[in-house]
């Protein structure tokens, strides 16, 4: 399959807690778009697109807000901007503008930048640099507001798919090791696009099967303390909520030994319960079957000789393709 061009749409939701229907967005002007992402006061909204061109490469374009309507897009300027692609532009509330380039000079594939703007209007363009840049590509950073936190995706080694997310915290002018979201949120294909919701409630992301593929992507979410807190994750399909009639829960927690694991299938279909430890790696494989819709019990065993150290590990549900759910095990020393 080839890319056929991205155009952007513009929904919201209701007071009944459904989407109205979406109509093409605005600020989109003639040709394609994707990634928006608005200033704090909502006045301009950063998109990515190949025009003129097409194929890319792609840049960063800004719309403003003019009146009632919103002014005809125009291409950002270098340094930010580039001969090489840039995407995924998100800024914080003092007007750092972090994306994705593939330009010359990077770690990997693609590396994710900060620009910064001087009181005098001069813009320095820096790469971030490891832990958060590695030799494969990273892309599509989503960072805080205040700076604190950066969401981005990355296909370096240890993930669960082709391409997974991963959040890092600014420390001391300095970013903390990426932690990768867990298998609740990053499956086998591309997740990728993460975006907090203005409340900071709900993290919003993609979801697709492949890099390039004829197959839909979809836009899911899950509350956002899933991204801080791994073991409150139920995520939430284009639909609705995956997790309101799913248990999963063991007792005793913490354990020494074992544990036994209370879980439940809202439908007929194929069930997995995987373990894993903090670094994501996994550890035990608990069921691997179909089943019948009901509530269920497996058990948890750590045998007297097996090396498994205590501390904290993490348990997955998944009910067919989309239903996931993830609960916290503390295994004692």
């Amino acid at each position: 399959a080839v890319w056929d061009g991205f155009n952007l749409w513009y929904t919201k939701m209701g007071s009944d807690s459904t989407w109205i229907d979406p109509i093409p967005a605005p600020f989109q002007g003639d040709g394609d778009g994707f990634v928006p992402t608005f200033a704090a006061d909502g006045n301009e909204i950063y998109f990515v697109s190949s025009r003129p061109s097409d194929p890319p490469p792609i840049n960063m374009w800004r719309s403003s807000r003019q009146g009632t309507g919103w002014s005809e897009p125009l291409v950002l300027e270098a340094p930010i901007n580039s001969s090489s692609n840039e995407w995924g532009g998100s800024l914080t509330d003092d007007g750092a503008f972090y994306f994705s380039s593939t330009r010359p000079g990077g770690l990997g594939g693609g590396d994710i930048y900060r620009a910064i703007t001087s009181p005098g209007g001069e813009v320095t363009v820096e790469n971030l640099g490891a832990p958060v840049n590695s030799p494969q590509p990273e892309g599509a950073p989503y960072v805080a507001r205040d700076g604190s936190y950066l969401i981005f995706e990355s296909q370096r080694p240890g993930g669960y798919g082709q391409s997974d997310l991963y959040i890092t915290y600014r420390e001391n002018e300095a970013w903390t090791a990426p932690r990768n979201l867990g298998p609740a949120i990053n499956t086998s294909g591309f997740d990728d696009g993460a975006f907090i919701s203005p409340d900071g409630k709900y993290l919003f992301f993609n979801r697709r099967s492949a890099y390039v593929t004829g197959i839909q992507t979809e836009i899911w979410w899950v509350d956002a303390q899933a991204a801080f807190h791994p073991e409150q994750s139920d995520v939430k399909e284009p639909g609705g909520w995956t997790g309101e009639r799913m248990i999963l829960r063991n007792e005793p927690n913490p354990f020494a030994r074992s544990t036994t694991i209370t879980y439940s299938t809202p439908v007929d279909g194929f069930v997995a319960i995987k373990v894993y430890d903090v670094l994501g790696r996994e550890v035990r494989s608990l069921v691997n079957r179909s089943l019948a819709a009901g509530v269920h019990t497996v058990d948890f065993e750590v045998a007297p000789r097996e090396r498994l150290a205590g501390g904290i590990f993490y348990c997955c549900l998944e009910v067919g393709p989309e239903r996931l759910k993830t609960t916290k095990l503390v295994l004692l020393p």
